[in-house]
């Protein structure tokens, strides 16, 4: 039973002939069935799976999970360097005690199924299990082959190896996420257990190595080719399937089939190699390295000469080394997979020296050269070959070249070329220098305000042509001509523009932030400027702020067509005669007026006097008055006294009035009421509207009164006793 997939790679060298370095790229995890599972009741070798995990669903299988693969550690292969193999034996065994049936001795990278009792049902199969470690062998490589050593007890039965190299396709309907099964359904989907067809199931094949062998007894090393002729080109998993018997249930009990080192072979042969389309001499697809192949370094890169042919259709050759003057070698690197071979070419240099050249004086010219004539002496035995550029090819053969119609500096490339060993020699660069002469006509047109016009040292104020010649460094002569037009200049001045305080103004696409005389130059039809002229005066804005304070009952108040009935600061924005902005501000304050309702108690035939009224009465009749004070904002406030008049008839005299003492007033947080030898019932405050704010039920002759909530003002405050009730002011700061 399997652990977990890995990929290894192993160095197994064998002596006879193959294709490729066995052992080399991707391989199979434990293809030398070295690594057991122990378990007594679960025997397998790990990553391969047999009759002992099968998946059951049949009546009846599990009477075959039984042992078939054995761990065989005498019986191995020559000249193995493992200590263990598989063996696989069939076995007889009965389901349910009514069917006899002969159980191949099977071995799979994937899962058995035995879903029938029928030995040749293709739900009897191996199949890969997709996504479980256990019952898959990932495998997305290309191997052109796979070698593994094989040995067969029976002379009558052929064994079978069916290794599929398959895609990850899952089917609908498929049992136990099987995505692949060997052997194919018999046609309908449900023969099988994939949920496809046999062509369902084909079509998921990339690549196939099967075939039937019997080796009497004896170890035989086996090599199969894979076969790529199918649809699928996704690799992804392997399933790999080995049995006593090619035909299911058709082999003999005891029939044994042992299996070692499993080796996927990736071919890195080349099948041909050929420079300039000749077959490099010798060239063998098992030799590597070739030397003694001549190299001209002038000529182009032998890289770009080489052809080869991989004998595989899966691997790739590439230059991993290309030839220099200094390291003269070619290596092509083969690669399958990882595998990889290296085939070196050693080349031999062909030195030809270099033809000594005359290089022309320099020359002044006017237009084009008409011709020139080159010269170079070629090296002892060879000619000379002259080139255009660095890179291109030969335009002439001889010692003399004639160049014709340069116009500039050009350079040309001269080489030896040695005709017997078909080689030139590096490339002589031979420089014809050209300097021209010049004629430059200028036609100018300046303003009258731009005079004097300063030409090549000249001071020019007038129109006309104008001539002027030097020579250059190289002594050839330039000629210079000069057309000189004069136009007229015009003077305006614009109207005065107001630069409000914080402002900006725009004139002909300036902006102006401050005041001065601003200039601007238009170019008029003669392309001559027009000098245009402005005055900027700055004006300055008005910011005016005023404070008023109305009575409330003088509201609303009238102010720049508002009428404002609350508190608050209001601005107004206005405009002067030169546009600019006037800011007046008003904060207006408004002074309440109060109603105050007041209760006092007075006596009859004792005077009153309190809230300004100063008065006797005669009888009890109850006494109402409306008073008008005026507030310190001098607003009015009205005072609503309604005075009971008692009769102290039998009361005790009211002497208590005048022993009352509130303290501090004002006050801030507390107050302290007072009196004494009385008992003080109740302790009521009025604010300025009447409305009762604070009332303290007492019952002591002494109370500390917290006001420290109450907003700032002048309140009423009633005192009741069961000798009366009277009325003080006290204020609150």
């Amino acid at each position: 039973m399997k652990k977990k997939v890995l990929l290894l790679f192993l160095s197994l060298f064998v002596t006879a002939q193959m294709y490729a370095q066995l052992g080399e790229g991707p391989q199979i995890p434990n293809n030398d069935f070295e690594t057991w599972d122990n378990s007594s009741s679960n025997i397998e070798p790990q990553h391969w799976s047999s009759l002992m995990t099968a998946n059951v669903t049949v009546i009846g299988g599990s009477a075959g999970q039984q042992q078939v693969v054995f761990k065989e550690t005498t019986n191995l292969p020559p000249n193995t360097t493992g200590n263990s193999c598989a063996k696989l034996k069939s076995k007889q065994i009965s389901i349910l005690g009514l069917i006899t049936v002969t159980a191949n001795g099977n071995m799979t990278t994937g899962r058995i199924n035995m879903g029938a009792t029928s030995s040749t049902e293709t739900k009897n199969c191996s199949y890969t299990k997709k996504g479980d470690n256990d019952f898959s062998m990932p495998f997305t490589y290309s191997p052109d082959s796979i070698y593994f050593w094989a040995k067969t007890s029976s002379s009558s039965n052929n064994a079978r190896i069916n290794a599929v190299i398959h895609n990850d396709v899952l089917t609908s309907g498929a049992t136990d996420n099987a995505c692949y099964q060997d052997p194919m359904p018999s046609g309908a989907a449900s023969t099988g257990i994939v949920g496809t067809n046999t062509a369902g199931n084909e079509a998921k094949v990339v690549a196939k190595a099967t075939q039937n062998f019997k080796t009497n007894g004896n170890w035989q090393y086996k090599q199969l080719a894979f076969d790529y002729n199918f649809s699928s080109n996704d690799p992804k998993y392997m399933l790999i399937t080995f049995s006593t018997s090619e035909i299911a249930g058709g082999g003999t009990a005891g029939d044994e089939l042992y299996i070692d080192d499993i080796v996927m072979v990736y071919n890195t042969r080349l099948t041909s190699l050929a420079l300039n389309n000749n077959t490099i001499d010798g060239f063998n697809p098992d030799v590597t390295t070739y030397s003694n192949i001549n190299w001209c370094p002038s000529q182009p890169s032998p890289e770009s000469q080489l052809t080869w042919t991989c004998a595989s259709p899966h691997a790739t050759a590439t230059i991993s080394h290309a030839a220099t003057a200094t390291e003269p070698y070619t290596i092509i690197t083969v690669n399958q997979s990882g595998a990889t071979k290296d085939y070196r070419i050693d080349y031999t240099l062909i030195t030809v020296e270099t033809p000594t050249v005359t290089t022309p004086e320099p020359r002044c010219i006017s237009g084009a050269l008409t011709s020139i004539e080159l010269s170079a002496t070629p090296a002892t035995g060879t000619t000379c070959q002259w080139f255009e550029t660095e890179t291109g090819d030969v335009v002439e053969s001889g010692n003399t070249y004639t160049a014709t119609d340069l116009s500039t500096t050009t350079t040309f490339y001269v080489a030896s070329y040695d005709a017997e060993q078909q080689c030139a020699s590096a490339r002589v660069p031979l420089v014809v220098t050209l300097h021209p002469e010049y004629a430059f006509t200028e036609n100018v047109s300046v303003c009258e305000s731009d005079l004097p016009y300063e030409w090549h040292g000249q001071q020019l104020s007038a129109n006309g042509t104008y001539t002027d010649s030097f020579q250059s460094i190289y002594g050839c002569d330039s000629t210079y001509t000069l057309t000189l037009t004069i136009a007229e200049v015009g003077r305006y001045t614009d109207p005065d523009i107001y630069l409000c305080e914080g402002s900006t103004v725009e004139w002909r696409d300036i902006t102006i932030t401050e005041a001065g005389t601003y200039m601007d130059t238009v170019s008029s039809g003669s392309n001559c400027s027009n000098i245009y002229e402005v005055l900027v005066i700055a004006v300055s804005n008005y910011d005016i702020s005023e404070s008023v304070t109305v009575c409330e009952n003088e509201l609303p108040y009238e102010w720049n067509n508002q009428s404002l009935v609350e508190e608050g600061t209001y601005t107004e924005h206005l405009t002067s005669a030169f546009g600019c902005d006037s800011i007046v501000n008003l904060t207006l304050t408004i002074a309440p007026t109060y109603e105050i309702n007041i209760v006092d108690t007075a006596y009859v035939n004792e005077p009153y006097e309190n809230y300004g009224i100063s008065q006797t009465f005669y009888d009890t009749t109850a006494q109402s008055f409306e008073l008008t004070e005026i507030t310190g904002s001098g607003c009015d406030s009205i005072i609503h006294l309604d005075i009971v008049v008692l009769d102290r008839t039998g009361l005790q005299e009211a002497t208590w009035l005048g022993s009352i003492t509130i303290f501090p007033n004002p006050a801030d947080e507390n107050m302290m009421i007072s009196a004494e030898d009385i008992i003080l019932n109740e302790i009521t405050l009025f604010d300025h509207s009447g409305r009762k704010v604070l009332h303290e039920m007492v019952n002591r002759s002494t109370i500390l009164l917290n006001v420290d909530t109450l907003a700032p003002g002048v309140y009423l405050m009633q005192i009741a006793s069961d000798n009366g009730l009277i009325t003080k002011k006290v204020v609150i700061r």
